[in-house]
Parts: structure tokens; C-alpha cells; sequence
């Protein structure tokens, strides 16, 4: 049995594990959603490559844009390719979500660091 001083201890690694890969995961999943957005609008011709995203901190999170000009997207007429751009990283979500419920409903993670790792 663990002594009360190494479950805390243990604890608090843990919680310290947990809030750095959540950090990480936040940065990554900025750069996964603009870079979503910029891969379907130059999939469909609207850019002239996916790299033109302008890139912003990852540590707070603020200055990223896909870079997509959805106010002349509209004004062209490709409004519905201007809808698929923007919500394109949503049904990316959408799948990765669904395919994480699969695997948990499988028993994939098992676990507290299965899990975390599935995270």
C-alpha cells in the first residue's frame, strides 16, 4: 500500500503531466484547424496552397488566421465552397471524436495511462 505522501506526490506528477498535455494539445489543435481550413480551400482551388496560414503564438493563441478570403469567396459567388471551407474543421472534429468513441467503446485505452495517451 502507498504511503499518503507518495499518492500525493503521484498526484500532483500526474496532474502536472495532464495540464502540459493539454497545453501542447490546445497548440496542436490551432495548428490542425487553420491548416484544416487552408488544405480544403486549396483542395478546392481557392488558394494557391495550404501553407498561407499566418501563424500566431502558440503559447496564448492568438494572432492564427487560415488565411481564406471568405468576403470575396461570397462576392464571386462560391458561397457554398466558402461553407464547406469554414466548417471543414468541425466535421475533421466530428471524425476524430467518432473514431474516439469507437475505440474507447472497444476497450482500446487501458487504464490511466492508456487513456491519457488515447487522449
Amino acid at each position: 500500500m502507498m504511503s499518503s505522501h507518495s499518492v500525493r506526490r503521484s498526484t500532483a506528477e500526474y496532474g502536472c503531466l495532464v495540464l502540459v498535455t493539454f497545453a501542447v494539445l490546445q497548440s496542436a489543435l490551432v495548428v490542425m484547424h487553420e491548416f484544416t481550413h487552408s488544405t480544403v480551400a486549396w483542395l478546392l482551388g481557392y488558394m494557391p496552397n495550404p501553407w498561407g496560414i499566418r501563424w500566431g503564438n502558440p503559447l496564448t493563441l492568438r494572432g492564427w488566421d487560415e488565411g481564406g478570403a471568405y468576403a470575396s469567396l461570397f462576392a464571386s459567388g462560391h458561397g457554398r465552397g466558402a461553407a464547406i471551407v469554414g466548417v471543414s474543421p468541425l466535421v475533421l472534429y466530428a471524425a476524430i471524436v467518432t473514431l474516439g468513441l469507437c475505440g474507447i467503446r472497444r476497450g482500446i485505452p487501458r487504464g490511466k495511462w492508456g487513456v491519457h495517451w488515447f487522449f
